[in-house]
């Protein structure tokens, strides 16, 4: 938010802060409700303490309640699949409120907005748009389809047009790349962290930062991709070793790349990518 301040952009700052591509997102809870199962993932994985999250969700969705009384809301929100997540949410919440739709514009760049500087961030405000009722039909559609148990309606999606939220498509596509590929077993995150130790990045700090450079969009957070790591290394049989600070990988591993075998894996933690739950499945 401080560049935001910094760049002249004056109003009332709501991050919206969730990891919605991780833990549980259930279908059929208000977001009220919803925020009490995020506040509890978020804090077993050890990112918080729940009655700090309970009262940060609590804050943040008092504030968005709070939106008729402003005259204009601005959404922000980029790219990646993150902050699609986001984006889809906020709208969604937004369409059961029908009086505060006119007030709503977006800016949706196709860029990450802590790199860009304060001259930058205030030019983008001249690509504002007003949110469009299609827009607001496609979000709730999305969501609703995100965090069924079923993702059937959330992978056809791909087979819509959902060009009014020109980000969407490659999001959707991105997150079923967090299902394990039946070949191996692994998923996309999975596949890219073993890779790259194989080609040497054994390090927390190179490994992170190759990664990074190899997704598209990217959209994990340091916190959320050493989890990813860490399953690799808990998860049984094992992927990853450690041996003093550097990431090795185990025979089986090996195997796996080369397209040898596939992952029989036991779940250390569940694993859940909206409300279907990954790790219970067939």
């Amino acid at each position: 938010m401080d560049l935001f301040k910094v760049a002249g952009i004056v109003g009332t700052y709501l991050p919206w802060r969730d990891v919605l591509h991780m833990g549980p997102v259930p279908a059929g809870h208000s977001l009220e409700e919803l925020s009490i199962v995020r506040a509890d993932f978020i804090a077993s994985m050890g990112w918080g303490k729940k009655s700090q999250l309970a009262n940060d969700f609590e804050t943040r969705d008092q504030t968005l309640a709070s939106a008729e009384k402003f005259d204009k809301v601005l959404l922000w929100f980029e790219h990646d699949l993150y902050d699609q997540l986001q984006l889809l949410q906020v709208l969604a919440w937004f369409a059961d409120y029908p009086d505060m739709i006119s007030k709503l514009s977006l800016i949706n760049p196709a860029t990450h907005l802590g790199r860009l500087s304060p001259s930058e961030i205030a030019q983008l405000l001249n690509t504002q748009q007003d949110v469009t009722a299609s827009q607001y039909e496609l979000a709730a559609q999305a969501w609703q389809a995100f965090t069924r148990a079923d993702l059937s309606e959330w992978a056809n999606l791909l087979n819509q047009d959902t060009s009014t939220l020109p980000f969407l498509h490659n999001a959707i596509a991105r997150s079923l790349g967090e299902i394990p590929d039946k070949r191996t077993g692994l998923t996309l995150t999975e596949t890219l962290i073993l890779m790259l130790v194989q080609e040497g990045a054994d390090q927390a700090q190179t490994l992170f930062k190759l990664y990074c450079e190899k997704e598209q969009n990217e959209f994990h957070g340091d916190l959320s991709f050493f989890w990813y790591v860490q399953q690799l290394i808990d998860d049984k049989p094992a992927m990853l070793n450690v041996q003093d600070g550097r990431y090795k990988l185990t025979e089986l591993a090996h195997l796996i790349l080369e397209g040898k075998q596939a992952w029989q894996r036991q779940y250390s933690k569940p694993h859940w990518l909206g409300g279907f739950c990954i790790s219970s499945a067939d």
